[in-house]
């Protein structure tokens, strides 16, 4: 990825609804070479779109519970949980986050409970959050597109 290609997700994070003529026309490119960098871009990009798992109505509960393992089995066993969506080994060996979606509290409870018995962990319900694209950009908006946009 070049800096094209972080201004073009930048500008898209501001405007999500932008066309690609605006596009284009902010950043001073035919449209067809835009075209084809949203395009690698977005083959690129695992699971990139709108998030909708937890926002939609009737949709389910999503939850996050760090595990203490004490029995390896877990990795197997995850494998046949189709509530959990991610598995992140973090800190120390023995310790995962994973992400749970359940249709509801009481199928939350159920899934955790049977997941607590590899180890000890800690359950948070999310509340609510942020598209997985806002949060994967850390870069600062770089000095050309900040220029582009002032002219503008």
């Amino acid at each position: 990825m070049d800096m094209l290609d972080w201004d073009i997700i930048e500008l898209l994070q501001k405007e999500s609804g932008m066309s690609l003529a605006q596009i284009s026309r902010r950043l001073g490119l035919p449209q067809p070479s835009i075209a084809d960098r949203i395009n690698r871009l977005a083959e690129g990009l695992m699971d990139w779109g709108p998030i909708s798992d937890s926002q939609a109505p009737n949709s389910g509960v999503s939850a996050f519970l760090r595990l203490g393992v004490r029995e390896p089995k877990l990795l197997k066993r995850l494998s046949k949980t189709p509530e959990v969506r991610e598995c992140h080994r973090i800190g120390e060996p023995n310790v995962f986050q994973l992400k749970i979606i359940a249709s509801n509290l009481a199928h939350l409870r159920r899934c955790v409970d049977k997941l607590k018995t590899f180890g000890d962990g800690l359950t948070a319900i999310v509340i609510s959050r942020r598209s997985q694209l806002s949060s994967c950009l850390c870069a600062e908006p770089s000095t050309r597109l900040r220029k582009r946009i002032r002219r503008e």
